[in-house]
Protein backbone atom coordinates (compact mmCIF):
# COMPACT_ATOMS: atom_id res chain seq x y z
CA UNK A 1 0.00 0.00 0.00
CA UNK A 2 2.87 2.37 0.72
CA UNK A 3 4.35 1.70 -2.07
CA UNK A 4 1.54 2.47 -4.44
CA UNK A 5 0.88 6.11 -2.20
CA UNK A 6 4.83 7.08 -3.11
CA UNK A 7 4.21 5.54 -6.58
CA UNK A 8 1.29 7.97 -7.44
CA UNK A 9 2.98 10.91 -5.72
CA UNK A 10 6.35 10.28 -7.76
CA UNK A 11 3.67 10.11 -11.00
CA UNK A 12 1.93 13.41 -9.74
CA UNK A 13 5.79 15.21 -9.29
CA UNK A 14 6.83 13.97 -12.57
CA UNK A 15 3.78 15.71 -14.35
CA UNK A 16 3.80 18.66 -12.53
CA UNK A 17 7.52 19.08 -13.51
CA UNK A 18 6.72 18.54 -17.02
CA UNK A 19 4.27 21.28 -16.96
CA UNK A 20 6.36 23.67 -15.28
CA UNK A 21 9.50 23.13 -17.51
CA UNK A 22 6.58 23.41 -20.34
CA UNK A 23 5.28 26.88 -19.33
CA UNK A 24 8.62 28.40 -19.02
CA UNK A 25 9.51 27.43 -22.53
CA UNK A 26 6.33 28.33 -23.84
CA UNK A 27 6.86 31.44 -22.51
CA UNK A 28 10.70 32.38 -23.31
CA UNK A 29 9.05 31.02 -27.07
CA UNK A 30 6.06 33.77 -26.51
CA UNK A 31 8.97 36.73 -25.50
CA UNK A 32 10.74 35.43 -28.71
CA UNK A 33 8.03 35.86 -30.95
CA UNK A 34 7.27 39.18 -30.18
CA UNK A 35 10.39 40.77 -29.36
CA UNK A 36 12.31 38.86 -32.85
CA UNK A 37 15.12 38.69 -30.26
CA UNK A 38 17.08 35.60 -29.79
CA UNK A 39 18.61 36.76 -27.35
CA UNK A 40 15.68 38.44 -25.50
CA UNK A 41 14.75 34.07 -25.70
CA UNK A 42 17.89 32.77 -24.39
CA UNK A 43 18.15 35.62 -21.35
CA UNK A 44 14.31 34.87 -20.30
CA UNK A 45 15.94 30.52 -20.56
CA UNK A 46 18.69 31.80 -18.66
CA UNK A 47 16.82 34.01 -16.01
CA UNK A 48 14.90 30.71 -15.04
CA UNK A 49 16.84 28.49 -13.32
CA UNK A 50 19.02 31.19 -11.29
CA UNK A 51 16.21 30.86 -8.61
CA UNK A 52 16.96 27.61 -8.65
CA UNK A 53 20.70 27.94 -8.55
CA UNK A 54 20.74 30.21 -5.41
CA UNK A 55 18.32 28.66 -3.31
CA UNK A 56 19.09 25.19 -4.19
CA UNK A 57 21.85 24.67 -1.44
CA UNK A 58 19.96 25.94 1.49
CA UNK A 59 16.75 24.55 0.63
CA UNK A 60 18.63 20.81 1.17
CA UNK A 61 19.48 21.97 4.66
CA UNK A 62 15.49 23.49 5.31
CA UNK A 63 13.95 20.47 3.42
CA UNK A 64 15.96 17.81 5.66
CA UNK A 65 14.43 18.96 9.36
CA UNK A 66 10.54 18.88 7.93
CA UNK A 67 7.97 16.77 6.72
CA UNK A 68 9.06 15.86 2.66
CA UNK A 69 5.49 15.29 1.71
CA UNK A 70 3.92 18.36 2.60
CA UNK A 71 6.68 20.06 1.58
CA UNK A 72 6.41 19.03 -2.10
CA UNK A 73 2.91 19.51 -1.82
CA UNK A 74 3.02 22.62 -0.70
CA UNK A 75 5.55 23.68 -3.46
CA UNK A 76 3.78 22.54 -6.33
CA UNK A 77 0.44 24.28 -4.67
CA UNK A 78 2.41 27.15 -4.88
CA UNK A 79 3.88 26.57 -8.04
CA UNK A 80 0.16 26.02 -9.68
CA UNK A 81 -0.74 29.58 -8.46
CA UNK A 82 2.06 31.42 -9.64
CA UNK A 83 1.03 30.08 -13.29
CA UNK A 84 -2.51 30.76 -13.07
CA UNK A 85 -1.78 33.95 -12.09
Amino acid sequence: MKYKRNAVLFIAKGVSTFGSLLFSFSLSFYILTVTGSGLSFTISLAIQFLPEIIISPFAGIFIDNFNKKIILILTDFLNALVVIR
